[in-house]
């Protein structure tokens, strides 16, 4: 079993040893592999979230087109009500205008998809 030397001894220590590698190698490669998929998820989230951001930029956009078309029609409303003491508007026409072409968008508006 052991010779002279003690190599038996020597031998087993070292399959002993590396078993004991062998497992730790396999615990970090599952490691690593549970880090891979980690930071794969967590890629994939950003992902979303730049997407997500990119449709709320889109939508404000939208928003602020839309607003800048509702201008005018505030600005009429605003030029209505703005009337003289004799109960007529002193710009009447010019916020009438606007206010049919206002209405005219909306409706235009309505029957797009």
């Amino acid at each position: 079993m052991i010779n002279e030397h003690g190599d038996m001894i020597a031998i087993s220590q070292y399959y002993r040893m590396a078993s004991d590698f062998v497992a730790k190698l396999q615990t970090a490669a599952q490691e690593n592999e549970a880090l891979r998929n980690e930071v794969d998820e967590q890629a994939r989230l950003n992902g979303k979230g730049s997407e997500r951001e990119a449709a709320l930029a889109a939508k404000i956009q939208t928003l602020e087109r839309i607003n800048a078309e509702l201008m005018p029609i505030v600005e009429a409303a605003k030029a209505y009500v703005d009337y003289d003491i004799e109960g007529e508007s002193t710009l009447w026409p010019e916020a009438n205008e606007k206010f049919e072409a206002l209405k005219a968008a909306v409706e235009a508006r309505k029957e797009q998809p």
